[in-house]
């Protein structure tokens, strides 16, 4: 158990985990992801997965993207988006 430090939390020091990192992503003729830069260039071996989440449309910035699980070729499972209002591509770890 970790003992308590008796320090209260400022919001300066709170930071997110996890942000969405850009990515490089080749895509079919029907918009899914082909080829994706990571660290190098990987195959999509399988698509899992896809959802779309259409968000806080009532904000300055709503959020609009389409989620894919895939499989690359190396074996790895992931989930990337592309940001249909900018059109980038991102990968999130979760």
């Amino acid at each position: 158990m970790v003992e308590n430090s008796r320090e209260t939390s400022q919001a300066s020091t709170v930071r997110s985990v996890d942000l969405p990192a850009r990515i490089r992503v080749s895509e079919d003729d029907r918009g899914r992801p082909q080829t994706i830069w990571l660290k190098k260039q990987e195959a999509v071996s399988e698509l899992l997965d896809h959802w779309r989440i259409d968000d806080e449309w009532w904000r300055a910035e709503e959020i609009s993207r389409m989620y894919y699980e895939v499989i690359l070729n190396s074996g790895r499972r992931i989930i990337i988006f592309k940001d249909l209002i900018t059109d980038l591509w991102y990968t999130q770890n979760y």
